[in-house]
């Protein structure tokens, strides 16, 4: 093997291993370290492969429908993100997705590098063996840890359960390959090590599938089973002695598949968390409502820039401007619509759309033809898996481990066809240094920087004395270039630890200058950016800076014109600069655009009450629902106490019919004021009420006898108060 090939080799083999590579400590550890890691090995790639074909021509990069294909797909990218509405973001990313179009290039290189250079036999089994390996250990790692999961939902090495299922759903097809291998092969030793190797095949096997199952995704059980019928359909038409094979496979498929569906609201269902969840089908799901909405919202802006699309990591831009006023009880700025197809659509436009679809055309047409060496059952699997892949992806979206499997088998299948290769007439030696400077420059701000600005920031966040945070946080800020959205916007989020915390007056105020002057440099390279012209407004706004903060939720206001919580702020802002008439009349249209919104007319109601119509500030909530009020009773009772009529509030909750709706902190307000207000009546009225329907029977005369102390003024009303406290 030559030292080139043994290096390109090595660099394979790590990058099979950096699913595994993670940190605990770190902001983002489990997607920062690994995707940095991943991008110097393609670097180092380079390099060395560059050096490679100058001595091996046969391994130049081949011509095939896969390598025009994703030719054209970088091409139309590369547009996308140039043209994109923030390019900056387009290129760089965040830390939370590292999935910019840096890295989208980053894999493109790692397709024409592991494309390229031949491989043997026994070093790709190697590699497979090994990612079964590391696929293990994911597997192990994430049934330790989920013991303290919140969810009960597998992460493990992988930020997020959806990641961990697609990367083991590769390997459960991977497995399969390996086990029919060992039952075909006839140069085993022995009949026992047929048997001992196929055993630990089927318990990994098992592992793998718990962990599926454990995810609770339902997009993977789904996608895994959709997968698993063709690649069983696919076998046993094209290899008659697997035939039977097939046919029991796809038999055993279909009798889980009947067994969860009609038993799906058994006991033995319900009682397991993920079986619970992943039989639930129903459209009232909160997580598949979201998507539902999600994807009507995104249909109805889909003549906005079809040609070109908005640009890489975009969404949140569309998502604003389109945003649908009934997704308010969902708080989240989405970033990805969770389709890939709309996805792409929205990154790209039809172009982007058609070219990615190109490259899965291409791949499957590669894998597929005569020439290409890889026998019918691998064929078979590896479009069962890519048909797993695109089914997941329907409502979910690519992550650093779904990008590696699928570009490490569009190399393989490039690697394994016989195409011929392209003409590269011998670099100059010069030319060949001046590459390896210009790739160490790269890999200096693109790998370096990455990894010392997570690694600042992280050590910023974890600052507890004020000054030592505001000094690490600009340090940070001003080294960072990719991260540098993530640390800016983070460090505006200290403003209620700044805001409560015990400091002087000129500390904040550097704070909030500092902070304000890191937004609006962002904003420069992210025009417009919803998040970070949120933030901006908090920070003028605690900063006093009232009118700069409306003038901010304005512009906010015309690139989000229906997401109530940025217009709440606004309308709120309002009240502050004692501009009544117009926070009322946008706590209306707020109203209007969701008559579920009750939110906007509790503030409608409060403004109402600082303008001094206490009469239809009161009769807003008494037409509001007991839930709500219940919920929200502490503002409320703000309100009424504005109003100096506490005692309408009693009066209220004391004639409500159906009090099996309130809390105990319910009846405790109800208390507080008939307690302050000396009304015996409702102070009774309201005990009774709280035994009723909260105090064992045991406490009664205890109550009694407290309520005779109060009647006979031997205690105050406030002793009753501080019984129930």
């Amino acid at each position: 093997m030559k030292p080139t090939t043994k290096i390109i080799f090595i660099s394979l083999l790590l990058c099979v291993i950096s699913p595994l590579i993670h940190s605990k400590t770190a902001l983002y550890g489990m997607s920062v370290p690994k995707v940095v890691f991943f991008w110097f090995l393609v670097e180092v790639m380079m390099v060395v492969y560059l050096i490679h074909i100058q001595h091996s021509s046969e391994e130049n990069p081949p011509k095939s429908w896969l390598s025009i294909s994703l030719l054209v797909y970088t091409l139309g990218l590369i547009v996308s993100s140039v043209f994109s509405v923030s390019q900056t973001g387009s290129f760089l990313s965040s830390f939370e997705r590292m999935d910019g179009t840096i890295n989208a290039l980053h894999f493109i290189a790692f397709f024409w590098v592991v494309g390229s250079v031949k491989l043997s036999d026994n070093q790709w089994k190697i590699i497979l063996i090994m990612s079964c390996f590391v696929a293990l250990g994911v597997t192990i790692f994430g049934m330790v840890e989920s013991e303290h999961s919140d969810d009960g939902r597998i992460q493990s090495t992988l930020s997020n359960p959806l990641y961990v299922a697609i990367y083991l759903i590769f390997h459960i097809f991977l497995l399969i390959n390996v086990f029919i291998n060992i039952i075909k092969t006839n140069n085993l030793r022995s009949k026992f090590l047929t048997f001992l190797y196929s055993f630990i095949c089927i318990i990994v096997f098992a592992l793998l599938l718990y962990v599926i199952v454990y995810t609770k995704s339902r997009s993977a059980v789904i996608s895994l089973v959709f997968g698993l019928i063709v690649a069983t359909l696919l076998i046993g038409f094209l290899k008659q002695n697997l035939r039977k094979y097939a046919l029991t496979g796809i038999v055993f498929i279909a009798s889980i598949i009947a067994i969860l569906y009609f038993n799906r609201n058994s006991e033995w269902v319900q009682s397991d968390s993920a079986l619970a969840r992943i039989t639930n089908l129903s459209v009232l799901d909160n997580s598949i409502s979201a998507r539902k909405e999600l994807w009507e919202m995104t249909l109805s802006g889909l003549p906005d820039r079809p040609i070109i699309g908005w640009g890489k990591e975009s969404y949140i831009y569309y998502f604003a401007k389109y945003y649908s006023p009934t997704m308010y009880d969902n708080g989240f700025w989405y970033d990805r619509v969770h389709n890939f197809v709309f996805d792409k659509y929205i990154e790209g436009g039809f172009l982007g759309l058609l070219t990615y679809l190109f490259v899965i055309a291409s791949m499957l047409y590669l894998l597929w033809e005569k020439d290409t060496n890889i026998g019918i059952t691998q064929k078979s699997l590896i479009t069962g898996y890519l048909v797993s892949y695109l089914v997941f992806n329907l409502t979910v979206f690519d992550s650093y481990v779904s990008l590696l499997i699928l570009f490490f088998l569009m190399a393989y299948i490039q690697q394994k066809s016989t195409n011929n290769r392209i003409n590269i007439k011998k670099i100059k030696s010069i030319w060949l240094v001046f590459f390896a400077l210009i790739m160490s420059f790269v890999c200096y701000n693109v790998v370096y920087r990455t990894f010392k600005t997570n690694k600042q920031w992280t050590a910023a966040s974890k600052s507890t004395e004020v000054l030592q945070l505001m000094t690490a946080y600009k340090q940070a800020y001003q080294d960072a270039w990719i991260g540098k959205y993530d640390v800016g916007l983070d460090f505006a989020l200290q403003k209620d630890r700044v805001k409560s915390g015990d400091f002087d007056d000129l500390t904040k105020l550097d704070y909030y200058d500092s902070s304000e002057k890191a937004l609006k440099e962002l904003l420069e390279k992210y025009p417009n950016h919803p998040i970070l012209l949120s933030q901006l407004g908090f920070i003028q706004q605690y900063a006093g800076k009232s009118q700069e903060a409306i003038k901010t939720y304005l512009l906010l206001q015309t690139i989000a014109p229906k997401r109530q919580v940025n217009l709440m702020d606004l309308a709120i802002l309002y009240l502050e600069a004692k501009d009544f008439d117009k926070a009322i009349k946008l706590f209306d249209e707020i109203y209007q655009l969701d008559k579920s919104y009750n939110l906007a007319l509790l503030y409608k109601a409060y403004g109402l009450s600082l303008k001094g119509d206490k009469a239809n500030a009161n009769a807003i909530i008494y037409h509001l629902p007991v839930e709500f009020i219940v919920e929200n009773l502490q503002f409320i009772w703000n309100v009424f106490k504005n109003n100096s009529d506490e005692e309408s509030l009693m009066f209220f909750l004391s004639n409500t019919t159906d009090k099996s709706k309130f809390k105990r902190e319910t009846f405790l307000v109800w208390l507080k004021i008939a307690a302050e207000k000396n009304n015996t009546t409702e102070v009774h009225s309201s005990i009774f009420s709280f035994y009723k329907h909260f105090l064992p029977e045991s406490e009664l005369p205890k109550i009694n006898q407290l309520i005779e102390d109060v009647n006979a003024k031997k205690s105050p009303p406030d002793a009753l108060v501080n019984y129930f406290e």
